[in-house]
């Protein structure tokens, strides 16, 4: 039997979100990303500022609320509608990160005002580890 699946870099690629980016920074590839502290379902004619959909720069009041980390660049400086790879279990996706990481040993998180993934020490163990 023959199973036919979109590669990403020798792996199957992973999945996929359309969400609303409302920050003004330009993006790029593998830059951490959380949901932003929305309304919860989109109001009437603001369909990108629903809960789950609005996604903005790590700060520290969402950094429990990691979405992912951007899939295709942005060629334009924000707001608008982005790819991002959803933070899955087993997924392996590109993430920016600040940190010198050693395979199966540093613990990854996103950090305060960054678009990198960052180590995490014992103070911060509480908040989202992606990698």
């Amino acid at each position: 039997m023959t199973i036919n699946a979109a590669q990403y870099r020798g792996r199957i690629d992973p999945p996929k979100k359309k969400v609303y980016y409302s920050g003004s920074d330009q993006l790029e590839v593998g830059y951490a990303l959380c949901y932003a502290d929305a309304t919860p379902g989109p109001a009437a004619g603001a369909e990108q500022t629903g809960l789950g959909i609005q996604v903005t720069k790590p700060l520290t009041a969402i950094l429990n609320l990691f979405a992912g980390t951007v899939a295709t660049p942005n060629k334009n400086a924000g707001p608008g509608w982005i790819e991002i790879y959803e933070a899955k279990p087993g997924v392996f996706i590109d993430a920016f990160t600040s940190a010198n990481a050693t395979k199966h040993v540093t613990v990854l998180g996103p950090a305060n005002d960054s678009y990198a993934l960052a180590a995490k020490s014992d103070s911060t163990f509480n908040l989202a580890a992606v990698a």
